[in-house]
This record gives C-alpha cells, sequence and structure tokens, in this order.
C-alpha cells in the first residue's frame, strides 16, 4: 500500500482513503492493481498495474550486473591499449596513421590514442655491425680479402624511422656504405701499407667517410675496424 501511494505522490495524483481502491492479484501477492475512482460518482477514472515481483527485480539487478562488467571489460580493454612502457635501453616513436607524432626518449610509463596509434621501438645502446668479406684491390694491384665490424648508434630516431625505417635496413645501407668505403680508400694503398699498423690511419679515413653518409640516417658511426685481412687463396698459393 505505501508503494501505491509513493507511485501515486510520483504522479502528482491527490488521493485520499476514498478515491482509490488497491486489488491485489489473487495468485501473485506482489502485483497490484490502484483504481483511481471519481470522489462523487465512485466511477472509476484510471487503473494503474504495479508489480514488485521478487523474479523481476532479480532480472533488473542481472542487467544492471551485466551493464557494470560490460563497462568494466570495455575500460580494461581500452586502458591495455592505451598504455605503453618506454624501457631504459629503448626510445619509442608514437605513429598516428603512419605519420609520426611524439619521440620518446625518457624511459616510463606513456599514454597513445588506441586503436589510432601505434608505437615504434628503437634501441638507443651502441649496436655492432659485422659486414660480409669484401676483396680489396690494392693500389699495385695485389688483392686482399678484408673482413671489417662497425659500431652505431641511433641518435635521431625521428630522421632514422624517415629514411631507412627499421634497424634491419640500416644495418643492410651500412654494410653498403662501409664496404664501399673500404674499397675507396684502401684501394688507394700499397698491399704492404695496408698490412703494417699505418693502416689504422686508414681506418680513421674510412670511420669518417662513413659516418658523413649514416648522418643521414640520424646515425652516429663509434668506430669501424679491419677484423682481419687475408690475401686470397690464389695469391697465397703464388706466394
Amino acid at each position: 500500500r505505501d508503494t501505491c501511494l509513493d507511485i501515486l505522490r510520483l504522479l502528482d495524483i491527490k488521493c485520499s482513503k476514498k478515491n482509490y481502491d488497491i486489488f491485489y492479484h489473487p495468485k501473485h501477492k506482489e502485483r497490484a492493481t490502484i483504481f483511481l475512482k471519481n470522489f462523487k460518482s465512485n466511477d472509476i477514472i484510471v487503473g494503474l498495474n504495479i508489480s514488485g515481483s521478487s523474479q523481476e527485480k532479480k532480472i533488473f539487478d542481472d542487467d544492471v550486473k551485466k551493464i557494470i562488467t560490460g563497462s568494466i571489460v570495455v575500460i580494461a580493454v581500452l586502458a591495455f591499449f592505451s598504455i605503453f612502457i618506454v624501457k631504459e635501453v629503448n626510445q619509442a616513436i608514437v605513429l598516428q596513421f603512419g605519420d609520426p607524432k611524439r619521440i620518446i626518449s625518457k624511459p616510463g610509463l606513456n599514454f597513445k590514442i588506441p586503436f589510432i596509434q601505434n608505437v615504434v621501438f628503437l634501441d638507443k645502446r651502441i649496436l655492432n655491425l659485422d659486414t660480409p668479406p669484401e676483396e680489396v684491390i690494392a693500389s699495385d694491384q695485389k688483392r686482399l680479402i678484408v673482413d671489417a665490424f662497425a659500431r652505431f648508434q641511433i641518435i635521431d630516431p625521428l630522421k632514422f624511422y624517415i629514411s631507412v625505417g627499421n634497424e634491419r635496413v640500416a644495418r643492410s645501407r651500412l654494410a653498403t656504405i662501409i664496404n664501399s668505403r673500404i674499397r675507396n680508400v684502401l684501394g688507394q694503398q700499397e698491399l704492404q701499407t695496408l698490412l703494417s699498423e699505418d693502416r689504422t690511419k686508414q681506418m680513421s679515413l674510412i670511420q669518417e667517410g662513413v659516418n658523413n653518409e649514416a648522418q643521414n640516417f640520424g646515425i652516429k658511426i663509434v668506430d669501424v675496424r679491419i677484423k682481419r685481412a687475408d690475401l686470397p687463396q690464389a695469391n697465397s698459393c703464388l706466394l
């Protein structure tokens, strides 16, 4: 009865004990109908059905739980795709549809727009590069097999990403540049000079030339060295 009166008050209907009746369903006591009557003629003006069954309340509670659970899942998914961590050994580029938007060099927790932005991680440590052995013809027309290696570092991530895209392409480009520079510099020297301690000066020239070209890729060449220099098999037999 109190619930019925509360509903009538919400509907802004003024009631007294004489102008309404409450009829309860014989099988479902939680259901009832409020009959509003004309105060004088006792004619029924309108009937309002109300229900307070526990089953319907349970269904309502289940729907609320589903909505809350779904909301939590959506928030968790958005958080998963929004948060990323930059490690101390990495630097990151935030891309939006392939277009660089942010450069992050400091380690820590960062955020991006889910499903619209993605992150490319680049190593900021000094990296090693082993170049394939290269045959060099000295100025006295003698041949030498040179096996070199280099150490490099990505110092400009934006230029690096725009020019080469990733580390695999960068290694390939650097190997080509180093071997080309080795042929150019060592090809102007005699074989005896290349096998002597004087080749340190030649390696400095090689490193300087490679570094000038590597700067176009956002890369700094830390060192270039020759691991070994051997005569070709045919030359060795003649000697």
